[in-house]
């Protein structure tokens, strides 16, 4: 229901969110979203890292193409790549189901086949280190080059680019973007201010944070009317 109510809305922002939350129902699993005991591992710093997600998995259940082992669990090593596919393919059923209700039962399967095939070649072999991260990427962009994937060239991904054109950035002491651990401690709050205020709103960065607020919301209240009915969430 999130990623139909995603899609329903028509907000281009608001699909990509719900698509990366659809695909880590494949790539998450077996955590749970709040802080819970289930989360927590075994390792040397366990203790100081909260059992939110999978925090103390690290980025283990993100990487596409690691095996690893999760000591909670009595089944066999999980392998990512399997999961990744299998949540490609639900996101194709979801998306090509959107764009064309009509689509048949066998030119859905065909298109699953082939996008499942083309990103086991994209993701390649087990890579344990993440040393051919930018071989994937590479092979990635050269897949959305042909025309089946839209002919067009994938950008470079920045994860700061949308702020950076939105807002001009004053930094005092430590640079709270950093993602340096040390950056928190430090007592000087950077200021930002609208590149142009008039035309903010227009803005990717605004309306990305916008379509993440009222999907937070909408979700909430399907998960409150629905699954959380039967559960006992003293935490939340």
């Amino acid at each position: 229901l999130v990623m139909d109510t995603a899609l329903v809305s028509g907000n281009l922002y608001r699909i990509g969110i719900a698509c990366h939350g659809y695909a880590d129902t494949w790539a998450h699993q077996n955590f749970v979203g709040y802080d819970s005991e289930f989360n927590s591992m075994t390792g040397p710093l366990s203790a100081a890292i909260p059992n939110i997600g999978h925090a103390e998995a690290a980025h283990a259940p993100d990487r596409a193409a690691l095996v690893w082992q999760d000591a909670r669990l009595i089944h066999e090593p999980i392998d990512n790549k399997a999961r990744f596919l299998a949540a490609a393919a639900g996101v194709l059923r979801k998306l090509a189901k959107y764009v064309d209700a009509k689509i048949t039962k066998e030119e859905l399967g065909r298109r699953e086949t082939g996008l499942k095939d083309d990103l086991d070649r994209c993701i390649g072999g087990p890579d344990q280190t993440n040393a051919h991260e930018s071989r994937r990427i590479a092979r990635y962009r050269e897949l959305a080059r042909s025309p089946e994937y839209g002919g067009r060239d994938l950008e470079p991904y920045d994860v700061h680019r949308w702020m950076d054109e939105a807002v001009n950035e004053k930094v005092r002491g430590l640079r709270d973007r950093s993602g340096r651990f040390i950056a928190r401690l430090d007592p000087f709050t950077d200021i930002y201010t609208w590149k142009d205020r008039e035309n903010c709103k227009q803005t990717h960065w605004r309306r990305f944070q916008e379509a993440v607020k009222r999907h937070q919301e909408e979700t909430w209240e399907i998960l409150a009317d629905r699954n959380f009915q039967g559960l006992e969430l003293p935490n939340l």
